[in-house]
């Protein structure tokens, strides 16, 4: 997956409006108030509230130069906000897959 269809998907995990004006800045959401831009891969307060939204559980490796992220989905990175991401990317899309009708799900 690439960087935008994991902040995607995490933007969507957490259920925000995706705003859809700036498609070539990143990803923007949209509160009652403003536009926001989401960025949980760099931003730290987004990635804990992926952690505490999905309960994730996080390990270190032995190394202490990996994570790994378990849930519903598997993220694993050298970069934690990374393996946050990258696991509720996993659980998400696996979700959206659980969710279309049979004949509307594409094989590759």
């Amino acid at each position: 997956m690439t960087d935008l269809e994991i902040t995607r998907l995490c933007a969507e995990a957490m259920e925000h409006v995706i705003d859809n004006r700036w498609p070539n800045l990143g990803v923007y959401v949209l509160t009652s108030e403003k536009s926001f831009h989401y960025d949980p891969l760099h931003d730290d307060r987004q990635a804990m509230a992926l952690v505490k939204m999905f309960r994730l559980n996080i390990s270190q490796y032995s190394t202490g130069l990996s994570f790994a992220c378990h849930a519903y989905g598997e993220g694993e990175s050298d970069n934690l906000n990374r393996a946050i991401c990258e696991c509720v990317a996993n659980m998400q899309a696996t979700s959206a897959r659980r969710a279309e009708p049979a004949g509307k799900r594409s094989t590759g």
